[in-house]
């Protein structure tokens, strides 16, 4: 019994894509600035917090487009085996 995998790679390049637009809109950057006359231990948590929180949307995005180029290269391939195969269907 044989099983026919098909990809439709029209769609998973629209998908790609919207997760691109998505991560570049994605907006990091939580507090830009606090009261310059506030020097609370408050404000320095949030600051710190604030980083860590920027540093890991940074992180995110940057895995995200590896995962994003990855998928990419397999629906490549994938495509070129397709055409390959249909090719030496044809010869046959």
């Amino acid at each position: 019994m044989s099983k026919e995998i098909r990809v439709r790679y029209l769609d998973v390049e629209e998908s790609i894509n919207e997760i691109e637009q998505s991560s570049q809109s994605f907006d990091t950057e939580l507090l830009q600035q606090l009261n310059g006359e506030n020097v609370l231990d408050v404000r320095d948590q949030l600051e710190r917090i604030n980083q860590e929180l920027t540093e890991i949307g940074e992180m995110y995005k940057e895995v995200l487009n590896m995962n994003n180029e990855a998928v990419k290269t397999s629906v490549q391939g994938l495509e070129a085996q397709d055409v390959q195969l249909s090719g030496q269907m044809r010869i046959k």
